[in-house]
């Protein structure tokens, strides 16, 4: 492991993709208090808490992100491309740390530098907070491993090696990916694996039909009946991140420890992404191309979703 060398807090880039703790906690508030109070006691000075880790970008991080365009139920996303230059510095282990740095006015801290790629720092922060600190509670425990299930080349690991990743036991592991899997193949509504004994024929007088005029098959009324009620909470989600982001504009908030760690606009921007990948996946129509039979066309789903029906 590299040597600590002195850096600057605020050359260190505070992603939110690599923080995995409960940022709403009340024992995380309390956590940056006491910090901030024993950095204070040290003479504004990191004292002996133990050395950030950081990765410095030996490439460019590119992505893109979805950024509310508008308030409340009518606010649109929109797709900005964003990236870190190389020699970026990605804070990967001391979110907390910082926070209360933040707090006490401590300016600068030691840290331990790896050079490496985005990939890398993905996978010190899996491991961060492991060994010292605060222990993880089950829930960050297992927003790690979810963050790491969701990597296409880390979704058939064995359970010792999501455990390594995660620095968790090999049972925790494996426990967590057995409840992850059984949600994922009991969150599709009833009816979605039985084919009816002559697809296609449902009629317009037997069954729905979708917004071209073609009929609905019965396989697939399931995926639609719950469409409007989920156009119904999408919408109330809306309103309530219109609500949420009205606390940016309370004064005084930067100075109270509670607050510390609590990004309002990211929150709103949180939930504004997770309404629009909703609305982009509730079923919009019956796949022309195979009209409810299932094809490549409709990943054999029979239905095209809001987002491919555009």
């Amino acid at each position: 492991m590299p040597d600590p060398v002195k850096v600057a807090i605020s050359d260190l880039v505070r992603d939110e993709r690599l923080r995995f703790r409960d940022t709403y906690s009340s024992s995380l508030a309390e956590t940056v208090e006491r910090y901030a109070e024993a950095m204070v006691d040290y003479g504004t000075t990191w004292g002996e808490f133990p050395p950030l880790v950081a990765v410095w970008l030996t490439e460019p991080h590119e992505w893109a992100e979805e950024v509310p365009d508008g308030d409340g139920r009518y606010a649109k996303l929109t797709r900005l491309p964003k990236s870190y230059p190389a020699n970026a510095l990605i804070l990967a282990e001391g979110f907390t740390r910082c926070a209360a740095a933040d707090v006490a006015g401590v300016v600068s801290a030691p840290a331990v530098i790896h050079p490496g790629t985005w990939a890398d720092a993905e996978r010190l922060a899996w491991g961060a907070n492991s060994r010292h600190g605060r222990p993880r509670s089950s829930a960050e425990t297992a927003r790690v491993l979810d963050s790491i299930l969701s990597r296409p080349e880390y979704r058939a690991a064995t359970g010792s090696e999501l455990a390594k990743l995660a620095c968790c036991s090999k049972a925790t592991a494996n426990r967590h990916r057995k409840a992850r899997n059984e949600k994922l193949s009991t969150s599709a509504p009833d009816g979605v694996g039985s084919v009816p004994e002559t697809p296609g024929v449902a009629t317009a007088a037997s069954a729905p039909v979708d917004a071209r005029g073609y009929a609905i098959p019965p396989r697939l009324h399931a995926h639609f009946a719950g469409v409007p009620a989920a156009r119904r909470l999408t919408g109330q989600l809306r309103d309530t991140a219109a609500k949420l982001s009205k606390l940016a504009n309370v004064g005084g908030r930067e100075v109270h420890p509670s607050f510390a760690l609590v990004d309002v606009e990211a929150a709103v921007a949180d939930v504004l992404k997770a309404v629009a990948w909703v609305e982009s996946m509730l079923p919009a129509e019956s796949c022309r191309s195979c009209h409810g039979d299932g094809c490549v066309s409709c990943d054999h789903r029979g239905y095209l979703t809001a987002a491919a029906a555009r």
